[in-house]
């Protein structure tokens, strides 16, 4: 259980690793420090992960399929045996389940084929992948910028509340945008070495990693590309021939790795796969599923989630790059936050994780106007209280939230409760033969004890015709 004395040690030693990273990187051991935060990191996410229960929306419908997946990777299915009717285009309670792209599913298929079908090995993939992310957040700000700035939005990352809750299954999305922003920075830290360096290896590196992203959450992942092309006339390192020629490289590589799945959805479920590709179309003109917020619900979301102070950031940002308007590289990170949210802005079906893919282009900017006010702090005389206040908030702030999403002291004792319900209903026949009905959690059934379970009671009749097909039938009273 969350409130356990073992898993209270674990968040302690968290925020112990992390305040020993920030004292190693003041007397600058960066690498050691930033060791230490991939630590915390790690011990942060596996408190988020250790909950014995399924969480709703969605981490429960993704389970499954990731369960089913286990012995049909390329069938992707919700209900495996829908002994009743169903609707197609109902991703609660369909059958061909295409709902998201495959990446993080079969990641968590895998593994639970390792290490067996626990919540756990579920959720061990975002846990892993989000860990790493941290080093790579230190290495992209390294690169661009410093060591100092590559520590700070590593940091950032590393106690980042979302993502953290992401890891954890906590949060709509959960697994599926975990995977998801952790490639889009992988593509990007790679992205950044290829304008570097000019080399076919980092540019095509760069498009197999974009194309797993869009393999993961389809079309946004492509925002690596134009940050690549911005970062790449900035370092002037091609000529407009080899800009063209790795950008179209790039461009191969994301089609090979993302295309056949699309082909073969639409060649095997047809019906499933077009009324996909249409809900897909609808998000941006209705707001589906209880979704439709305001025009600016991002604009004002985004101080939800990297702090109240962050306006100020941005708009300095903004301010420093148009003074430059040649620097191509100042432009790349207003690109990778201004092209999400002007497009997600648009689309009348809002969620809050969307515009999470320009998180690391946000907390590099947040460690940049970190590191500049606290540099210049002195030149603002009667106003450096103001300043200071801001430079701690930048960072105090984002912690207060992190510990909000944690809610070490009020977790959700009723959904531990599903478990033991569930559970309740254990029996020893094979669990192909056996159908639930009337059971209040029908998808944590079917993870937990297999089968095919319903909320509802079906007819008596129904109920009679199913036995005489060799079914075993329990209806929950």
């Amino acid at each position: 259980m969350t409130n356990s004395p073992i898993w209270w040690g674990v968040l302690l030693g968290a925020v112990f690793c992390f305040g020993c990273a920030w004292r190693l990187h003041t007397k600058s051991k960066h690498e050691t420090a930033v060791l230490l935060l991939v630590l915390g990191g790690f011990l942060l996410r596996l408190f988020s992960a250790n909950d014995p229960f399924l969480n709703p929306w969605d981490e429960r419908f993704h389970a499954l399929v990731a369960k089913n997946m286990m012995s049909h990777p390329l069938r992707p299915m919700l209900y495996v045996h829908p002994v009743l009717p169903y609707p197609p285009e109902d991703w609660s309670a369909n059958h061909i389940w295409l709902h998201k792209q495959p990446f993080a599913l079969w990641l968590m298929s895998g593994s639970m084929k390792l290490f067996g079908t626990h919540l756990l090995a579920l959720r061990l993939p975002s846990v892993l992948i989000t860990t790493l992310g941290i080093g790579v957040m230190y290495g992209l700000g390294k690169r661009l910028y410093h060591a100092r700035i590559g520590f700070v939005a590593a940091f950032l990352w590393a106690i980042h509340g979302m993502l953290v809750e992401l890891a954890g299954g906590r949060r709509a999305t959960d697994h599926v945008d975990a995977v998801f922003v952790a490639l889009i920075l992988f593509g990007a830290y790679w992205a950044l070495r290829a304008a570097q360096q000019k080399r076919i290896g980092f540019a095509l590196i760069t498009g197999l990693l974009t194309g797993l992203a869009v393999l993961t959450k389809w079309l946004p992942g492509l925002i690596v590309l134009p940050v690549w092309a911005l970062w790449a006339i900035h370092y002037r390192q091609h000529s407009w021939k080899s800009w063209l020629g790795h950008g179209l490289l790039m461009t191969c590589a994301v089609f090979v790795v993302a295309a056949p799945w699309q082909i073969y959805t639409h060649q095997a479920f047809p019906v499933e796969a077009r009324w996909e590709q249409y809900y897909n179309y609808l998000h941006l003109f209705e707001g589906l599923e209880g979704h439709d917020q305001p025009w600016y619900f991002h604009l004002n979301n985004i101080r939800i989630l990297f702090g109240e102070f962050i306006y100020l950031p941005l708009v300095w940002w903004a301010w420093v790059a148009l003074r430059k308007r040649s620097d191509a590289s100042r432009w790349a990170l207003l690109v990778w936050i201004a092209i999400p949210l002007g497009f997600f802005s648009f689309a009348a079906t809002k969620m809050p994780a969307y515009i999470l893919i320009s998180a690391p282009a946000i907390f590099l900017i947040t460690a940049l106007a970190w590191q500049h006010f606290k540099i210049y702090q002195y030149r603002f005389g009667r106003w450096r209280r103001l300043v200071q206040v801001f430079i701690m908030g930048l960072l105090l702030l984002p912690v207060r939230y992190s510990f909000e999403r944690l809610k070490p002291l009020d977790r959700d004792e009723a959904a531990w409760a599903k478990r033991i319900e569930v559970e309740g209903l254990r029996q020893t026949s094979p669990a192909d033969s056996v159908i639930y009905f009337n059971v209040p959690h029908p998808i944590e059934t079917m993870f937990f004890l297999g089968g095919t379970a319903y909320g509802y009671a079906p007819a008596p009749q129904v109920v009679d015709s199913l036995r005489g097909q060799g079914y075993r039938i329990i209806v929950r009273e």
